[in-house]
């Protein structure tokens, strides 16, 4: 089964609020991860900041499937990396 079909019937099983809810929940644990990086850049805490990005990567590709507006995502996406390219450049 792909990864898409799967986020979909997570979706329609548990509802989009709750995934939205999710999504909040793991990216507030990446942000928690990231911390505990920055204080102690042991292997324990690096694989858990590891695990996080992970968690927050499949949210998001739930979130894109909710929001169902993935051409104008991408249109933001590619202008905002232009936009971060141009400002290495001073």
């Amino acid at each position: 089964m792909k990864n898409k079909d799967i986020y979909n019937q997570v979706i329609s099983k548990l509802g989009t609020i709750s995934q939205m809810d999710m999504c909040i929940e793991e990216c507030a644990e990446l942000i928690q991860a990231i911390n505990k990086v920055k204080r102690n850049n042991c292997e324990a805490n690096k694989l858990n900041l590891l695990e996080e990005i992970a968690d927050v990567e499949i949210m998001i590709e739930q979130m894109r499937i909710m929001v169902n507006q993935d051409k104008i995502i991408d249109k933001i996406k590619k202008e905002k990396i232009n936009r971060l390219h141009k400002s290495l450049m001073f």
